[in-house]
């Protein structure tokens, strides 16, 4: 699992953007925000491929992730993702 994880300065630069200026961030909870996010963006890759699958397709595309979103039950993250997109 761990070649799968993301970067924990990556994880770290995205808290720290949402985060009040000055605020710190203990080295556990990085490792726990990291390991959340891993195991997040892995359960999503998989509910998309899935999505691909039963589309006969072998490529994920954005509306494969937008339903997994769905799907997951995560629709309040829909609105921003396709603002992103």
């Amino acid at each position: 699992l761990q070649d799968l994880s993301l970067p924990r300065t990556m994880v770290q630069r995205l808290a720290k953007g949402v985060l009040p200026a000055n605020t710190q961030i203990q080295k556990d909870a990085l490792l726990a925000m990291s390991k959340s996010a891993t195991v997040f963006v892995n359960y999503l890759s998989a509910s998309a491929n899935e999505n691909a699958l039963r589309s006969n397709k072998k490529t994920i595309q954005p509306r494969d992730v937008f339903d997994a979103v769905h799907d997951l039950e995560f629709d309040a993250f829909l609105p921003r993702l396709e603002a992103e997109l």
